[in-house]
């Protein structure tokens, strides 16, 4: 230790040896115990580490199930947010977000193909329409869908009921007696 600076005085020169009482104490010398308490420390944190890296795998593993399913066609199953933490709790709902986008393309897509196949296919008007009308009743569950079509000289209303039954009517009885204007 080197007391100049502060004291003027002459450096000390410290040494430090066990004692024959202390070695009976302590049977293991210091390299020993510190070697034991840095592979304890080593250890408590390969388990830390273990579970940690646990949690994160379990939850990308939820996600690579999801995403090898919608890959397959699925798009109605999502990530439950209740068991992520921090940004995988954001990468979920991101992710849930985006499935319930496709979900909802894909069918929308889906139906465009039923009724597009239907008019290739030369379906009977009403077969047609009723797809038309059972997509906009699944879109809009509380709305009555209603379309005005011209099928041959005088046009109809066809009307989907909520069991799935189509009705043609004239426009003067679907609108309670007014006038049909032709445009």
């Amino acid at each position: 230790i080197n007391f100049q600076p502060q004291f003027e005085g002459k450096p000390w020169h410290l040494t430090l040896t066990g004692s024959p009482e202390l070695s009976q104490v302590v049977p293991l010398n210091l390299g020993a115990v510190a070697a034991v308490v840095s592979a304890l420390a080593f250890l408590l944190a390969l388990i830390g580490t273990s579970v940690y890296l646990r949690r994160l795998t379990r939850s990308l593993d939820g996600l690579m199930r999801i995403t090898r399913n919608a890959g397959a066609g699925d798009f109605t199953q999502r990530v439950p947010l209740n068991t992520l933490k921090d940004e995988m709790r954001e990468l979920g709902d991101a992710f849930n977000r985006m499935m319930a986008r496709l979900e909802e393309n894909f069918s929308f897509n889906s139906t465009l193909s039923r009724i597009d196949a239907a008019v290739l296919a030369r379906m009977p008007l009403e077969s047609t329409l009723a797809l038309v009308l059972g997509s906009a009743r699944d879109q809009l569950p509380k709305f009555q869908c209603r379309i005005v079509a011209m099928s041959g000289a005088a046009p109809s209303v066809y009307v989907l009921d909520g069991l799935g039954e189509l009705t043609i009517t004239p426009p003067e009885v679907a609108t309670g007696g007014a006038a049909f204007e032709q445009h």
